[in-house]
C-alpha cells in the first residue's frame, strides 16, 4: 500500500474476499497518510478555488463586524456545555462593538 498499490488490489493478489481479511496484513506508514491528506487536500483546493474579490473591496465598519460575530455565536454555540462561554463571549463582544462605536464617533467629530 505505501508503494501506491490499492486496498482493492492487495486484495485481489492475497486472494482475499473480504477486506477486513487484507487489512489485516497491511499496514500504512505515517508517511503514507501524510501524502495522501495532501494530496486529497489539493484537489480540494483546485476544485473549489474562491474567485478573486474585487480589486478594491468596500471597508467593512468594525462595529458592523463585531455585531456579524455576536450574531454567529448566538446562532452557532448556544447549546449545552458552550451556553454559558457563549453568553460570556457575546457580553465581551458587545462591550467591543460599544467601543469601537464611540471611538469612530470621536474620530468623525475631529
Amino acid at each position: 500500500m505505501n508503494g501506491g498499490m490499492s486496498l482493492l488490489g492487495i486484495m485481489k493478489l492475497l486472494g482475499h474476499r473480504d477486506q477486513r481479511m487484507t487489512l489485516r496484513y497491511t499496514q500504512i506508514a505515517d508517511e503514507t497518510v501524510g501524502r495522501e491528506y495532501f494530496e486529497a487536500l489539493a484537489r480540494i483546493t483546485e476544485r473549489y478555488q474562491l474567485q478573486p474579490g474585487p480589486a478594491n473591496p468596500v471597508p467593512r465598519d468594525a462595529a458592523a463586524l463585531l455585531e456579524d460575530a455576536i450574531r454567529w455565536v448566538t446562532k452557532n454555540l448556544r447549546d449545552g456545555d458552550l451556553d454559558r462561554r457563549a453568553r460570556l463571549l457575546v457580553r465581551r463582544l458587545e462591550t467591543a462593538r460599544e467601543e469601537v462605536a464611540a471611538l469612530s464617533t470621536l474620530i468623525a467629530g475631529r
